[in-house]
């Protein structure tokens, strides 16, 4: 067998040749819109990093005599609103009393102040009332009163065992009040005039010689024009048993006094003129009233300034319930401004349907004295806040002549609550007068603009009336009414400003 070769005619394969391209440069790396992307993305990421690390306030250290029930977690708390939280609760080195170590948010910082007051609310039920109801069922909470923002700072504290006497009393005039006795006084007990509080007891001790007691008493700011250096001081503690033919008579203050005591006080008219007193101003607390104080008392205003007459507006507004239309009647007070040739009506915002123009059909404003009510043409509503608020100001087309009327520099714009009172005017048998509800700075909370107000009294009646500032007697916000509950919308924009 032969055996035959095949050949093959395949071609060698080439050599292989590398392909090469030039570094880059690092101005050119820096250039890629890669490195750019890559750090944007480094940015954000440390961004959102820093923001979700919870931010700490000061660390603070209180000592209280008890803890009544207080642990880690707990809430510190100012007007309602939480400003810190309990990180430890533990035994001093002594044992008598407590360490509380608490952490405030940042905002609170300005807590740390050397007069800054801490106390433990819990609940207490007594004769004067309950408070700390909240804390039956839920946890227990640290109440703060802050210091003044000048104070020196201060990390450590000691704790109260109970709220302050004057912690609600607010800013007013101090007095010493010096008596032969206690008389049944306790701190927190109620200064009245003719039965209203005006103020409250704040301390009891002795006098350096131990000859006498003195109680160191505070009238509220708007009642401190009511003491004068005559004005006559008298305990009103406990009660009164009067036995006569006709029987037995018992007389109390009110319920506070016969547990806490109370001190009334009056003003009698003087030949002379008197003033007002100033802080410390020492006083003789008497253990019982004279007859002649009453029947000789002073008639003293509580303004310096006169206050606004207002206008009484009615009106009706068109509601639908179950598809059947119907006018629903409105009452609101108001205050009447002038501007140049502007004539304006200020008050709280009118009820009108949305879906009709921002015009009220009619409006009926009462006239000062006696007389029908008589009626404005139709009233364009302006907003003189945000219609928010609950604060507007209507332009009127025409008025009667005679009617009060005031320039519209009576307006202020306030920086924060104030102490003021609200006023209004009611009309009698051919007479009017004005009557006024004081209000406490500390009664008003600032809240998306507008100032809650803690007061429980009913005041639906005052709404649109205006609210004056015991300062300067000028108008510094109105009366509203909100689904939270009764507000002071105040002025935003003034041109007396």
């Amino acid at each position: 067998m032969t055996l035959k070769h095949k050949e093959t005619n395949e071609e060698s394969d080439p050599f292989p040749i590398a392909n090469t391209r030039r570094k880059r440069s690092t101005s050119e790396l820096l250039a890629s819109k890669m490195w750019w992307l890559t750090l944007v993305c480094i940015v954000v990421a440390c961004v959102l990093a820093w923001q979700s690390i919870p931010q700490i306030g000061p660390q603070i250290t209180i000592s209280f005599p008890q803890g009544h029930g207080l642990k880690t977690g707990d809430p510190i708390r100012h007007r309602g609103i939480d400003v810190g939280l309990v990180e430890t609760v533990s035994l001093n080195s002594d044992l008598n009393g407590i360490l509380v170590t608490a952490v405030l948010n940042p905002q609170a910082a300005v807590l740390c102040r050397q007069d800054t007051r801490f106390w433990i609310v819990r609940p207490n039920v007594g004769l004067t009332g309950i408070n700390g109801l909240e804390t039956l069922v839920g946890s227990r909470y640290i109440a703060v009163s802050p210091g003044t923002p000048d104070a020196a700072r201060q990390r450590t504290f000691d704790g109260l065992t109970a709220a302050p006497p004057d912690e609600l009393s607010g800013k007013g005039l101090e007095l010493i009040l010096q008596a032969d006795g206690r008389g049944g006084l306790n701190p927190g007990a109620p200064l009245t005039w003719r039965g209203v509080p005006i103020g409250q007891v704040l301390t009891i001790g002795l006098s350096p010689d131990a000859t006498h007691v003195n109680v160191g008493v505070r009238i509220s700011t708007p009642y401190r024009e009511l003491v004068r250096s005559n004005s006559k001081f008298w305990i009103t503690s406990g009660l009164g048993v009067h036995i006569g033919l006709s029987g037995i008579d018992l007389t109390a203050d009110s319920l506070a006094s016969l547990t806490l005591g109370g001190i009334s006080l009056t003003t009698p008219a003087a030949e002379q003129q008197t003033t007002p007193v100033g802080n410390g101003h020492l006083f003789v607390l008497h253990p019982r009233p004279d007859d002649s104080w009453m029947k000789n008392a002073a008639a003293i205003p509580l303004f310096d300034a006169k206050l606004p007459d207002t206008v009484t507006i009615e009106g009706k507004t068109d509601t639908s319930f179950l598809g059947f239309r119907r006018d629903k009647p409105f009452t609101v007070s108001g205050l009447l401004l002038r501007d140049g040739q502007q004539l304006s009506l200020l008050t709280a915002t009118l009820p009108h349907e949305p879906t009709k123009a921002a015009t009220l059909p009619e409006l009926h404003i009462r006239q000062t004295g006696t007389g029908d009510p008589f009626i404005v043409s139709t009233a364009n509503i302006s907003a003189l806040a945000e219609e928010a608020s609950g604060l507007q100001l209507l332009s009127l087309s025409d008025l009667e002549p005679g009617d009060p009327v005031h320039s519209a520099e009576l307006l202020r714009n306030p920086k924060q609550p104030e102490e003021c009172c609200v006023c209004r005017t009611v009309f009698g048998d051919g007479e009017s007068k004005t009557i006024i509800h004081s209000i406490g700075s500390e009664q008003l909370a600032v809240r998306d603009g507008i100032w809650m107000l803690s007061d429980n009294s009913d005041l639906s009646g005052w709404k649109g009336a205006p609210v004056v500032a015991y300062d300067d007697g000028r108008v510094i916000g109105v009366l509203v009414a909100t689904e939270q509950g009764t507000a002071v919308a105040p002025v935003t924009t003034a041109s007396g400003d």
